[in-house]
């Protein structure tokens, strides 16, 4: 049987990714994949990921299926901690 998969949309990923600052290298080693892999998400290569990976993105990105908060020049706190 396959694996569960949901549709994404790599250019949202991508897009927050920038928004935020963050490296694909960086972005793919807190989610838990390669990099290759992300890159060829957000490049629109992969349309469909397992439940996991999309959820891991969701947990650094934010929900994707939510607007994106608007971008500030605000230093963007890191996750679970204080500055």
């Amino acid at each position: 049987m396959p694996r569960p998969s949901l549709a994404v949309n790599g250019a949202e990923i991508r897009s927050r990714r920038l928004a935020r600052r963050i490296e694909v290298a960086e972005l793919a080693e807190q989610a838990g994949i390669h990099r290759d892999y992300l890159y060829n998400i957000e490049l629109g290569h992969k349309k469909r990921v397992s439940v996991t990976v999309l959820r891991s993105i969701e947990h650094i990105l934010g929900r994707l299926d939510e607007p994106d908060p608007p971008i500030t020049d605000e230093p963007v706190q890191a996750l679970g901690g204080a500055e």
